[in-house]
């Protein structure tokens, strides 16, 4: 689609004002229209959304607006998506990207891009082939001569990439609000890369930064390399964030204000600038894979609202990390209202591990100086083995205002069979007679969870034949734990099967309504 930068008034693209006030949806209150639109951009599909596009002046203004806000936020990723030329054979580590496209993109100052948004994607390829009417262009040029100038949302994916030409892409974008670099690495040699990164184009209005590395990358430099990118990327916009996404196959440095960074990178240290004073005093959203030790002591900000944790057992599957998260929310303990915790608690809470690797357990598990008076709503996996624990002592009686509780992979299996870190740490440890004892018992004790859970499940089968035997399980397990009397504001309880995507909902009794 082709959109004039010409007078409007001169279009035939929209039907004009006098016809769509003879219709009686013209007339329906903007703020009424702006509702039932969001519904079209949260649930239809793309015909559906150009389409209502394309109905008037009113309508392409509320759907532009709303689709930016959902391409901002992350409900909704940017499109059109937009492929690279490369030649039979050649793969996306190429340093310079060639994007294909029409003649006409670049003609009478034409912009290609129906909205603000837009998705350069590497996986997307076309191999060259003869075509008069088509140009082959660098992904630079594209970018400043296509209509880009006014994107408010980039995202780039699956492509290597020069740390020049995405300066270059930065500075002809100058109205970003939302990045995301998704399995993206830095192509420029180590050798190419100056002692100093240099500052990156200034985006004023950029407030979402989301940074995927790219999975199973195994070489030591190749992963030293990434982290200089990313740290280069975040202390860059860090006095302007307000979302910070760092999913990353390695542990992230502390977010400190008024720090110099320097990262190590093929034997030659690389220095990839300098946090103000003021740095992360804006970030209201944070979401972290693996944060190490270091990172949750020193990593806090007085706005934070949202925190979502990502554990994948590099450091978490030891008790140790579990004070510190609790430390770092009890940091934001004033504005924190929102919390993900996706990591299985028995990793976080074993004291048996705790205890093996020569950890204080007692200390490492208090909470006692823990309170979240303000958070609101939390989604977290089942506990399993833990969910006393969890529910009883550590976790939930310190949230007396939560609202919303969200828990995923729930079912009598979970927790309960033999887990990845323990098949991986006998592996490891198999010469190690107390690491091999203590598998033994961890076995012993899953195994007895396992049975004593079918057994009541069975019971509760026969106490509540036709029903639904899941929700049955889950109400019990909620009231045997004192769920909705821990928590006095909590009134519904969402909950995900395990390996499954179907959600039901356990309502509070009614005679524990107030």
């Amino acid at each position: 689609m082709l959109l004039s930068k010409q007078n409007p008034s001169s279009s035939s693209e929209f039907p004009s004002d006098a016809d769509a006030s003879k219709k009686p949806i013209a007339n329906l209150p903007p703020e009424i229209l702006t509702f039932l639109l969001d519904y079209v951009v949260s649930n239809g599909n793309r015909k559906d959304l150009l389409s209502c596009r394309l109905v008037n002046r009113q309508w392409t203004k509320i759907m532009d607006s709303l689709l930016e806000k959902n391409f901002v936020s992350g409900q909704l990723s940017p499109f059109p998506e937009i492929g690279l030329v490369r030649r039979r054979g050649e793969e996306s580590s190429q340093t310079l990207p060639y994007v294909r496209s029409h003649l006409t993109m670049f003609q009478d100052e034409a912009n290609p891009l129906p909205f603000n948004g837009l998705l350069i994607d590497g996986r997307i390829w076309h191999p060259v082939t003869p075509n008069t009417e088509e140009i082959h262009v660098s992904l630079p040029h594209f970018v400043a001569t296509a209509g880009c100038g006014n994107l408010t949302s980039l995202a780039i994916k699956n492509q290597n990439i020069d740390f020049n030409i995405l300066i270059s892409i930065l500075g002809s974008t100058p109205f970003l609000k939302m990045l995301r670099l998704s399995s993206v690495m830095l192509s420029t040699d180590v050798g190419n890369l100056p002692p100093a990164l240099p500052p990156l184009p200034k985006l004023p209005s950029l407030i979402v930064l989301d940074l995927q590395s790219v999975i199973s990358v195994n070489e030591r430099q190749l992963r030293a390399k990434n982290k200089l990118f990313f740290v280069w990327l975040v202390i860059s916009f860090a006095d302007q964030l307000v979302k910070l996404i760092l999913d990353t196959e390695y542990t992230f440095p502390a977010l400190r204000q008024g720090h110099s960074y320097s990262i190590l990178v093929g034997g030659k240290t690389f220095s990839a600038g300098t946090t103000s004073a003021s740095a992360f005093g804006k970030l209201k959203y944070l979401k972290m894979t693996d944060p190490g030790k270091k990172f949750l002591e020193l990593s806090t900000t007085p706005v934070l609202q949202s925190f979502h944790y990502i554990g994948l057992f590099r450091e978490a599957w030891c008790s140790t990390i579990l004070r510190y998260l609790f430390s770092f929310m009890n940091n934001c303990r004033d504005t924190l209202e929102k919390l993900w915790m996706d990591a299985k608690w028995s990793n976080l809470l074993d004291e048996a591990k705790a205890k093996m690797q020569n950890c204080n357990s007692p200390e490492l598990l208090s909470t006692a100086i823990i309170t979240l008076p303000k958070l609101k709503m939390v989604t977290l996996k089942y506990p399993g083995l833990t969910d006393s624990t969890v529910w009883k002592k550590n976790f939930l009686v310190k949230c007396p205002a939560l609202e919303v509780l969200k828990v995923v992979d729930f079912g009598i299996y979970s927790d309960v069979s033999q887990s990845d870190d323990d098949d991986e740490m006998l592996n490891d440890e198999a010469d190690d007679e107390e690491n091999a004892q203590f598998l033994i018992e961890r076995a012993a004790e899953r195994a007895k969870c396992f049975a004593d859970r079918r057994r009541l499940y069975d019971r509760l089968e026969a106490r509540h034949p036709g029903k639904e035997m899941d929700e049955v399980f889950a109400q019990y397990w909620m009231e045997e734990y004192g769920l909705w009397n821990i928590c006095a504001e909590l009134k519904n309880v969402f909950v995900q099967l395990e390996m499954s995507a179907d959600w039901f909902v356990v309502r509070k009794p009614t005679g524990l309504l107030p």
